[in-house]
Formats: C-alpha cells, structure tokens, sequence
C-alpha cells in the first residue's frame, strides 16, 4: 500500500509501522517542500529547477521512500536513501545507476564554501576514464557507502572495475577542492583493499589508482611511495576541472626535493636565549615550564604541554602571553597577569583536576603525553641516546610542513620517529610513514646534523624505526591492516601506554608489528 505525498503535503496512512528513518526522510522532505519550495535542485553538475517545478511529490511503501521527479517532460521515481542537511541546504541521496548513489542537492543558501560534492559527477568522470584505459571494462561496484565495521568513510567516491583476471579500484574525493579528504584518500584505498580482499570479491595483483584534485598529489604521491609494492600497487593521478567545468586526469609526478632557505628554515639549537626577561617567566614554575625552539621567529613556552607563551627576537626579549591565538605583550604592569595565567594552568592541568572539562585541562592531550614522556625517557626508553630527542621537530615535503611528535636516535645512531596519539585514529599510520619518508630524505640529506641535531653523534644511513604511541585502548582497530601495507623490512613497534598516563606513564605493552603484504583472511 503506497502513501502519497507532495509538496506542502504530508500523509501517512501507517506511522507505527514506519521506522524512524523512514519517518525522518518524510518529514524532512515535507519541511523542505513547505519552506524552501524556491530552493535550487542539481545533480551532477546539472541544474534540473525549483523544488517546487522539479518534485512532484514523494511515496511511501513499507519502508521506502520514493521521490516523484519532473525531469524533460517525463516523470521518474527514485528510491530515497537519505536526506540529511548541507552547507548550502540539504542533500537528497537516491538509489540510482551507473552509481550505487545519486545525490541531489538542494540549495538554498550561498555559503561561499571553498568545496562542493560532486561525487556523482567525479563517479562518471572516473568511469569514463576507466572504459578509455581498459575497453571492454566492467564496472562492478561504485558507491560512497560508510562501512564503519572496516573504517571505510563516504567521503571519498570507490569504483571497482574488472576486465578478466584483471581488476582496478578508483578512488577519489567526493569534494572538490577538498584538502582534508584528498590526504585520507591512501587510508580509505587501502582500507577498502583489505575489505575487498577479505571478502573474496578482489583478485591478486588488482591495482589502486587514487585521484586527488590538482595541487594535492604531492602528499599522496610521497606516502604511496612508502607502501610495499608487493601488498598493492598504486598510482597516484591529479584532477583538473577548468572554468567550462570539463574534468581531465594527469598522472601526479614526484614531489620535488625541499630546499632551504626556499622552502623552509630550520629551528637553532645551538644557542642560549635564557637570560633577561626570557628567565623571569621560566623562573615562576622552573620545575614545570618548558622551553622549546620552534622557528627562527619565536620560541614556544608549555606547561605539560600546553603553550602559554611565546618568546620572540634574537635574545628572546620580547614575550606574548596567552592560551589561544589571542596575546598580550608582557610588561611590568601586567606581569601579575601572567603569573596567575601559570597558577590557573597547574591548578587545573593535573591529574586530580578540580575540573576535567575545564580548557586547561583537555587542551593539547598529545603534547601532555609528550611531556610527561620527554621528561621520563630514560626509564621509559633506556634504548635512546636521551641526550638527543627533540620534540615536534619539522620535517619538510617540498613547502609543506609536518611536525614529527619526538625525534630521536638509538644509542647505535638509528633515527627514530615516535608519533603520539591519545584517542583512536585511523589516520596515525599512514601519518607516521609519511613523516618516517620525509626524515629519511632529511637524514641522507646530512639536514639534521647540519642544522644542530645530534651534536657528537653519527647517524646511521638506515630507515628509521617507527614508534607508534597510543594508551593501551586508544589503538584504532584499523592500525595492524595498514601497517600490513608498509615495506616489509621495516622495525615498526606499537608502545601501548596506560590509561590514566596523566598520573605518570607507564608503557604496558611493546610489540614489533608484521610487516609484508595483508594477510587473506
């Protein structure tokens, strides 16, 4: 039995047997029928109307939705999937080919927004491309389907295309510019790689090509270079789209090697800067105020982490106070200002903390840990050379900067990267390969020791070990998959802390991770 609907008009002959998303789609689609029936409808690019000339109405049977839509003088039904709000509106997600789905979108506001989904219309771009590469080419699957059991987001779209014995995963962000998106994109391939694997539904030796929009391969051209080519092979590919709005693909080259002075500028550490009004602040809690050399421009002042002050000039003798991207500029009068800054940040930034969800105290949790691990590493890591671990030290891709957690070396001279997480991500492994590329590049470069690291010590000309530090719960589940990834060969260890770290850490667990291709099952 169907019931009827339209816009400005909504009837359900049959709630209690209407589950809550069914519910919830017929209302939202009466809401936008009654308040924005001016609102714009696109779909791939394609303006189709108003909502008001293009929606007919929509239809209920059991519990599918079904959307009544005037297009080219023809009516055509299509099965709601989701309607959920946007930037600029709503989108509505319809069951729909050659895509798993079709999303239209229903604008209303101008949000100046810097990206827009236009996942159908890449879907297509990237099957044409597919048919032109491998005539005669199948597409099996295409959908921008949440898979949250293997950690798979809708945010990129995911063909899989088969030829014979042969087949191809496409994927791409659904946004476009996206920068965020474009730098998942490597977790997501190689997520759905082992989904697909597992499953059966992907032969050996099935490629990956991964297209990020124009600007955006540097990044993932570096990390896919990092992967074991015996686990997967991958191409890294750029999209354009020019002002007609006509997509292409180039195939992403390699990133240029950084150069100093051009790129970028290495912080000193061969100088002291700690005299003058630089030594009043770190006289007010010398047991607790740590002093770090970010840039040539400033230095960085913490408490267990947090950054409440910065120190600039070339002696240091300027300092601007305060917690957030607001600062006051310290002088005599508003000295007693900064010392009850550093009172309120102990009296909160503690263990037993009068309040946990005071800023002071959730701000910054991974360069806590840092600190508490810096200033109790020879009991925690007897391995290292302790007089040699820096803590976020810059590592460079071209112009693009990344801050590796802790920097150190073994006691043979081996470099270690030691990234730090406190809660579940499913991006810290391949965040860890990309900074463990870039400071094997700096290393063969003699960058480091250049620059005022490992003073008296030689470095080993040999991939660095990777340290992956997380509270024993705080391991994303998808960590062993993607590490599966990573160039067999490679000493990767996962050092799992206690819990309640902020009371002292304790390492709990150290196990060396596999390496080598992704196992079957």
């Amino acid at each position: 039995m169907f019931s009827r609907g339209r816009p400005g008009a909504f009837v359900s002959r049959n709630r209690r047997e209407t589950d809550a998303h069914t519910r919830k789609c017929l209302e939202f689609l009466h809401w936008l029928g009654k308040d924005h029936p001016d609102a714009a409808l696109v779909a791939g690019g394609l303006q189709l109307g108003t909502w008001g000339r293009v929606v007919a109405g929509w239809y209920r049977a059991g519990s599918v939705v079904y959307l009544r839509l005037n297009l080219d003088g023809s009516s055509r039904l299509r099965r709601v999937v989701a309607v959920r709000s946007a930037p600029w509106g709503a989108t509505v997600e319809t069951a729909g080919l050659p895509c798993a789905r079709r999303a239209i979108r229903v604008v209303w506001r101008d949000t100046g927004a810097e990206s827009a989904d236009v996942g159908e219309e890449i879907a297509a771009e990237l099957w044409n491309w597919a048919r032109e590469r491998w005539p005669g080419c199948r597409l099996l699957l295409c959908t921008r389907r949440t898979d949250r059991q293997f950690s798979i987001s809708g945010r990129c779209v995911r063909l899989l295309v088969r030829r014979g014995d042969c087949a191809w995963l496409l994927l791409a962000p659904a946004r476009y510019p996206c920068p965020e998106d474009s730098r998942t994109l490597l977790t997501q391939a190689l997520l759905w790689h082992s989904r697909l694997r597992r499953s059966g539904r992907l032969p050996a030796g099935a490629r990956v090509f991964l297209f990020a929009p124009a600007g955006e391969a540097d990044v993932l051209s570096h990390r896919a270079a990092c992967i074991d080519p015996a686990a997967v092979g991958l191409e890294v590919w750029e999209l354009h789209r020019d002002t007609a709005g006509r997509w292409s693909a180039a195939r992403g080259g390699d990133p240029a090697a950084p150069q100093e002075g051009r790129d970028y500028r290495w912080p000193a550490h061969d100088c002291d800067r700690s005299g003058g009004e630089l030594s009043r602040v770190l006289a007010l809690a010398p047991s607790a105020i740590r002093l770090h050399c970010r840039l040539h421009e400033y230095d960085s002042l913490r408490l267990l982490g947090l950054e409440f002050a910065r120190a600039y000039g070339e002696e240091r003798d300027h300092i601007e106070f305060g917690v957030g991207p607001e600062r006051v500029t310290l002088d005599e009068s508003n000295f007693g200002e900064l010392r009850r800054l550093v009172d309120e940040i102990l009296y909160y930034r503690r263990p037993d903390s009068p309040d946990r969800r005071h800023p002071y105290y959730r701000l910054q949790a991974e360069r806590w840990l840092e600190s508490l691990i810096l200033d109790d590493r020879q009991r925690l890591f007897p391995e290292l050379a302790h007089e040699h671990v820096y803590p976020q030290t810059p590592v460079y891709l071209g112009d693009l900067q990344g801050r590796v957690d802790i920097l150190a070396a073994d006691r043979d001279g081996v470099l270690v990267v030691m990234e730090l997480k406190t809660a579940a991500d499913a991006e810290l492994p391949l965040q860890c390969i990309d900074y463990w590329g870039r400071v094997l590049r700096h290393n063969r470069a003699g960058d480091f020791q250049r620059r005022g690291y490992f003073p008296g010590m030689t470095l080993k000309d040999r991939d660095p070990k990777l340290y992956l530090v997380a509270p024993i719960f705080s391991f994303h589940d998808s960590t062993e998959r993607l590490l599966r990834y990573f160039r067999s060969g490679l000493e990767i260890w996962k050092i799992a802390v206690n819990e309640e770290w902020r009371a002292g850490v304790d390492i709990l667990r150290r196990s060396r991770c596999p390496g080598g291709p992704p196992l079957e099952a």
